[in-house]
């Protein structure tokens, strides 16, 4: 019982130990994995996991954009709003993924 009890607070300090950007990857390794199973809903949570630790993680914007769009329904433009505002200033985003829901924020914020 003392060994478990010893590798259960090993295990807690490790993860204490991560950064904030280690675990927004494996939250965002996760979504995908979720993506692979088709659970939209699902990878969903750990997409938004990602934003709160990483709001920057573009890769993480670009896929969850492309996934809400092939997901398609109807709050999809709301999201996608949601995603574009949080977008670093010049960085260079994949517009084409981001349709509809482009116009609107380019018009809002200018740029």
């Amino acid at each position: 019982m003392f060994r478990f009890a010893l590798a259960v607070a090993a295990v807690l300090t490790l993860a204490a130990c991560q950064s904030a950007e280690e675990r927004a990857e494996e939250h965002y390794q996760s979504a995908l994995a979720l993506l692979a199973e088709g659970d939209l809903a699902r990878a969903t949570v750990e997409f938004r996991n990602v934003f709160e630790l990483d709001g920057l993680h573009v890769e993480a914007r670009r896929t969850f954009a492309q996934a809400l769009r092939d997901g398609g329904g109807p709050a999809v433009d709301a999201l996608l709003d949601r995603l574009l505002a949080g977008k670093p200033r010049r960085h260079q985003f994949d517009l084409a993924q981001a349709a509809p829901a482009v116009p609107r924020h380019m018009s809002v914020t200018g740029g």
